[in-house]
């Protein structure tokens, strides 16, 4: 999988990278060892809106807030 522009990253207590991948229109979630093994993709392009996502965070419950630049949105994901 290649990146398109990786922005934001989010470190969390166990170790998992959460990484904005802006141009792709996705979160990757990424392992100590540099193994993408989650990936949270947005609308496919042309089909909806476009979602960049720029900075991340990640709560206690491990939901994720992503921002974008433009349109200047944040959004919060819940992961199952």
């Amino acid at each position: 999988m290649e990146l398109g522009h990786p922005y934001g990253l989010f470190i969390t207590s166990d170790h998992f990278i959460y990484m904005c991948d802006a141009i792709a229109g996705r979160i990757l979630k990424i392992d100590r060892e540099g193994k993408i093994v989650g990936v949270l993709d947005g609308p496919e392009p042309g089909k909806g809106r476009h979602f960049d996502p720029h900075q991340i965070a990640l709560d206690k419950d491990k939901s994720i807030f992503a921002a974008e630049v433009l349109p200047w949105r944040a959004e919060k994901f819940r992961l199952k």
